[in-house]
């Protein structure tokens, strides 16, 4: 049995949604890791992930923490703390909205986004109620490369014409747009006798 649907409070966040997409919005590539495999003759790890696409996300200025790190050692010792490692850990917080990405299954800590050209791990990610969107918090991993993977197509409208002047008149245009190719041969033959 479904839970009862209130059309009321879905309306709103999804208003609040496009409001904050609209004021906050930036784009952010989700990858998730689909297998990992290790050759034994040569060691060499084999990944395979999958890319999403967001074009708009809420995403809330990062927060700096300074962790320190001790041993155990000078835990159980019990003495003043005398050395020990101080490192800065950044988080941020990533709003996305369900109808953006409804292709995009639930998100584990094996996830990350890319986000500024910075790799983000999955921390923590949290539904909505009415599985309306998510937030993710993602932990800022320092001096890894995100290698991401682009996704190569055309964005806007170009035309390509070529002429040829001679006994035949021949005009071929090519129209690209929208990552699709058309080819529209315009042939007119015209004969000066």
């Amino acid at each position: 049995m479904r839970p009862p649907v209130n059309r009321n409070l879905n309306q709103r966040i999804r208003q609040a949604l496009y409001q904050l997409k609209k004021d906050y919005g930036a784009p952010i590539d989700i990858y998730k890791l689909a297998s990992s495999e290790t050759d034994a003759r040569t060691g060499r790890k084999i990944s395979t992930k999958t890319v999403t696409h967001v074009r708009r996300a809420v995403v809330v200025p990062a927060k700096i923490d300074r962790i320190a790190q001790q041993t155990i050692s000078v835990i159980s010792a019990n003495k003043q703390f005398v050395t020990g490692g101080h490192y800065d850990m950044s988080q941020r917080d990533f709003i996305i909205d369900r109808h953006d990405v409804p292709a995009l299954p639930e998100l584990t800590a094996d996830d990350w986004i890319v986000y500024n050209r910075r790799k983000y791990q999955v921390k923590t990610v949290e539904a909505f109620e009415v599985d309306a969107g998510w937030i993710i918090t993602g932990r800022e991993l320092v001096g890894e490369i995100p290698q991401q993977i682009f996704d190569l197509r055309a964005e806007s409208y170009l035309e390509l014409e070529v002429s040829t002047s001679s006994a035949e008149d021949v005009s071929k245009r090519i129209f690209y747009g929208r990552g699709q190719s058309d080819l529209e041969l315009d042939v007119s033959a015209s004969r000066s006798d």
